[in-house]
Order: structure tokens, then C-alpha cells, then sequence
């Protein structure tokens, strides 16, 4: 894990040279989506924008753009740590013993992008495929595994090829999904005039963990309200205002506020806020309308096919593609 660190330093200091000396000018596409999914707020246009975001969040963002752009960092072990929750346990007693040792907190970019053990794996939730929230507004940084650990180093591999050099991989699109379970949660704090990482570990008895691998993906399921907001969104180019003749009208239509409206699209992770209104997050979002006008929303058209197809649905949506 410490030579993985400094392989993460030195990237981050080639990073840091080519800004300065070579006018680079790096790609965030994916980070900005990353943390527009996060925070649920519209993110920079360009690299240089960091600096109009507030400290906590210029954080975050830095983390997702170094992440986005630099190597997997791979602990790949074998025998080791019998149990899922033996992994986990060593794993943040680590953590908590270099934070003793140094005194220093310890980012993102310096814990290993997997590490696994036997049949079980820690992740880091950077995006790269993977992203999830607990709770509805708590980044998962890093969460563990028990089954595939080859498949696992195949996708954070292949998303980086694929990200990298802009090509389709040949996966293999079905409807399954690793069953994750949360071990740390982080978030940007700032005290005593310092900004730094708190975590919260997720600690789970080896019972708690114990789980088949049969998890499948679906689309998310939205009610009326945000149906409504959505094909008004569409009618008016996008963008669906928070004002206040909305608030009258979904508070008399659907008996919500504009602000619970508004939280329940963010944490689709589909939409995000941007200035004074709601918009997508992806170019392409489908929804798929049921008979009692609640339905089904993603971005991710194939596997809502596949869902379609397997829950014997019509995949008949009504699609926002928003162009920038």
C-alpha cells in the first residue's frame, strides 16, 4: 500500500508539472459527472473552474479528476485473510495505524484502487465502474466484495482502457450486479482551518456479510411527482425551474415542496441542480411510464432493454436527450 502511494504521488506531481509548465489541459468529462452524482450540483465546464468551487468541494473534485485520469492501483494477494470481515478489519486497522504513525490524515488517491484476498475484495468507489451512495447522500469510498475478485480486476481495468483511449471494451452486458457491502463512507470536512477526509467505517460481523451472488440490476423506480417534473423538464429544454409557481404547482398537484421534489430527483444520482433549476446529468435519460403514471428512469439503454425484456415490459420510453 505505501509503494502504491508513491506510484499515486508521483502521478499526481507529473499532473501537477504539466498544468504548470506544459498549459495542459486535462479531460474531467468523467469526473464531472462522478461529481455531479456525488453532490448532485453542476460541476466545472474546465480543469481551471476548480477554483471557483467552494474548498470542500474543490477537494472532491481534485480527488475525481486524479482518479479518473491516473493508473490502477491493484493489491492482488493470494491465501491471506479467510473471511470477508477479517479483510475489512485489517484492512482499516491499517488505515488507523498510519494515521497514528504519521499523524496525517490519508486522501483518496492513496488508498489502492482493489485489493483482494482469496474470494474477497476492497473496492474504491471512484467511479471507475463503480459508484455508490448510502443513505442517500453518503459517498461509499470504499466498499467490499466476496465473490469474482478476477472479474473485478478485469472491470477496473478495462473501464481504464476504455476511458483512456476512448473505445468500447466487449463486455459482457447483462443484468447482473456485485453485491457491495459499504466499509467506508467519506466526505470533505473543514476545521481549524484545515480541509481534510473524514471516514466513517462500516463494521459488519462476518453473518452480516454473508450473501449469494445473485444480485440484478434495475432501472430506478420514480414516482408521479417526479414522472410530472421529468416530461416538464423535457417540454422546457431541460432544465425544470425551482420557482416558485413550480413549488404552487407540485404542492397542489402532488402535495410535495419544490425542495423535497428536487432531493428526490438528486438522489436518482440522474439529475443534479444547476443554478436555479433541475436538469439531467447524462446526454441520454430514459424513462418508462407505468399505468399509474409512476415509472422507471436510467441512462443506461441496454440494460434497460435487457430489464425490459426480462420483466416482459415494452421498452417504450420516453427519452430526454440533452445536448450541450
Amino acid at each position: 500500500m505505501d509503494h502504491l502511494a508513491k506510484v499515486r504521488r508521483g502521478f499526481s506531481e507529473h499532473f501537477e508539472n504539466r498544468l504548470i509548465y506544459e498549459g495542459y489541459e486535462p479531460d474531467i468529462s468523467l469526473a464531472k459527472i462522478n461529481y455531479s452524482r456525488i453532490t448532485g450540483k453542476f460541476g466545472p465546464e474546465n480543469y481551471s473552474d476548480i477554483h471557483g468551487l467552494a474548498e470542500n468541494d474543490g477537494v472532491l473534485f481534485y480527488t475525481l479528476v486524479q482518479e479518473s485520469l491516473a493508473p490502477v492501483s491493484i493489491v492482488h494477494s493470494y491465501d491471506g485473510y479467510k473471511t470477508e470481515s477479517g479483510l475489512r478489519k485489517a484492512f482499516c486497522d491499517i488505515l488507523e495505524d498510519k494515521i497514528k504513525v504519521t499523524g496525517a490524515g490519508i486522501g483518496i488517491p492513496s488508498i489502492p484502487s482493489l485489493v483482494t484476498s482469496n474470494q474477497h475484495c476492497i473496492v474504491k468507489g471512484n467511479g471507475l465502474p463503480y459508484l455508490i451512495m448510502k443513505d442517500d447522500n453518503e459517498w461509499v469510498a470504499l466498499f467490499s466484495l466476496r465473490h469474482n475478485p478476477a472479474r473485478v480486476i478485469l472491470e477496473l481495468i478495462w473501464t481504464k482502457i476504455s476511458t483512456y483511449f476512448g473505445i468500447e471494451m466487449p463486455w459482457d452486458d447483462d443484468l447482473y450486479m456485485d453485491n457491495v457491502k459499504p466499509l467506508l463512507t467519506a466526505k470533505v470536512i473543514s476545521a481549524e482551518g484545515r480541509v481534510g477526509w473524514m471516514y466513517n467505517t462500516h463494521e459488519l460481523s462476518e453473518k452480516k456479510l454473508a450473501r449469494n451472488d445473485t444480485k440484478t440490476w434495475k432501472p430506478v423506480s420514480v414516482g408521479a411527482a417526479e414522472t410530472s417534473a421529468i416530461t416538464l423538464m423535457a417540454a422546457n429544454g431541460g432544465y425544470l425551474a425551482l420557482d416558485e409557481d413550480m413549488s404552487i404547482h407540485f404542492f397542489e398537484r402532488h402535495n410535495v415542496t419544490i425542495e423535497q421534489l428536487k432531493r428526490k430527483l438528486i438522489n436518482t444520482r440522474l439529475f443534479m441542480e444547476d443554478q436555479d433549476f433541475i436538469r439531467p446529468i447524462n446526454q441520454e435519460t430514459y424513462l418508462l411510464f407505468k399505468d399509474d403514471k409512476t415509472g422507471y428512469i436510467s441512462s443506461d439503454r441496454i440494460r434497460f432493454d435487457l430489464w425490459c425484456t426480462e420483466s416482459k415490459l415494452p421498452p417504450n420510453y420516453f427519452i430526454i436527450l440533452f445536448l450541450e
